[in-house]
C-alpha cells in the first residue's frame, strides 16, 4: 500500500534484534502488526511462509498441514524439497505430533538458507488444542536458520519466558505499536490539518492505527 507510514523506529528496534529466533507482535485489531512485520521482511533478502490461521488449526495436525503445503509451493523448485515423503498423519495423536516435528525439522536442516515463518492471528487458535504445544516445540527443535514471527491480538499460549530465555525472543505490544505525534502528522501529511488538530486526533484514538484510518477516511470523504 503506497500510503503505509514507514515506522522507522519499529524496524529500527527489529533490526537491532534481528539476530533473534521469535518475534513476537502483539496488539488490538487494525494496530498494525502485519504490516509492520511485512515492511521489515520486504528488507530482507530470504524467503518467508505467511500463514494465516484460523480455528482449525487449533489441532496440530492442521497446522502441521498448513506448514507443509506452504513449504512446498515456495520451494517448490527445489528436487530434495520434492523428495521428501511426508508421513500419513492422524488428527490429535501425540504420536503423529513428534512425527511431524521430525520431518519439519527435517526439512528446514536441508533447505541451506534462511527461512522466515510467520503465524498470523495466532489468537484464532483455541488454547485447548494442541497447535500452541506443537509451535512451541518446533521452535526449540528447529535450526538456527529458521526464525519464527508470532503476530497475536492477545498472549499466546505459550511458555514465553522460555523462548525468551532459550531461544532469544523479542517481543512488541501494543504501547509499542501506537502511533507517535510524528507518526500521526506524516499519517495526515496530505490534508491541511494543523498541528493541534492532529494532536486532539491522537489523544482521541490513543495512537489506534485503526481509529488514525478511520479519520481519515472521513476527511477524505468530506473534502
Amino acid at each position: 500500500m503506497p500510503d503505509i507510514v514507514p515506522r522507522q523506529r519499529l524496524l529500527a528496534l527489529l533490526d537491532r534484534h534481528e539476530s533473534c529466533r521469535v518475534f513476537l507482535v502483539t496488539g488490538q485489531a487494525a494496530q498494525g502488526k502485519s504490516t509492520l512485520v511485512a515492511s521489515f521482511l520486504r528488507g530482507q533478502e530470504q524467503p518467508s511462509l505467511w500463514c494465516h490461521l484460523t480455528a482449525e488449526a487449533s489441532d496440530h495436525t492442521r497446522l502441521f498441514e498448513t506448514l507443509i503445503n506452504g513449504i512446498h509451493e515456495l520451494f517448490k523448485d527445489q528436487e530434495q524439497i520434492q523428495k521428501i515423503h511426508i508421513p500419513q498423519t492422524t488428527l490429535g495423536t501425540r504420536e503423529d505430533f513428534f512425527r511431524q516435528i521430525e520431518t519439519l525439522t527435517m526439512i528446514f536442516s536441508q533447505l541451506g538458507s534462511p527461512l522466515n515463518i510467520v503465524l498470523d492471528d495466532l489468537e484464532s487458535l483455541d488454547e485447548r488444542g494442541s497447535s500452541f504445544s506443537f509451535v512451541e516445540r518446533l521452535i526449540q527443535e528447529t535450526p538456527g536458520s529458521v526464525r519464527f514471527f508470532l503476530l497475536s491480538r492477545t498472549q499466546p499460549g505459550m511458555n514465553l519466558q522460555q523462548l525468551k530465555i532459550k531461544q532469544g525472543l523479542i517481543a512488541i505490544n501494543n504501547e509499542d505499536l501506537a502511533f507517535t505525534l510524528d507518526e500521526t502528522r506524516a499519517f495526515f501529511r496530505a490534508t491541511a490539518m494543523g498541528i493541534k488538530e492532529v494532536e486532539k486526533i491522537l489523544i482521541i484514538t490513543e495512537g489506534w492505527a485503526g481509529g488514525l484510518i478511520l479519520v481519515s477516511e472521513s476527511v477524505r470523504r468530506s473534502h
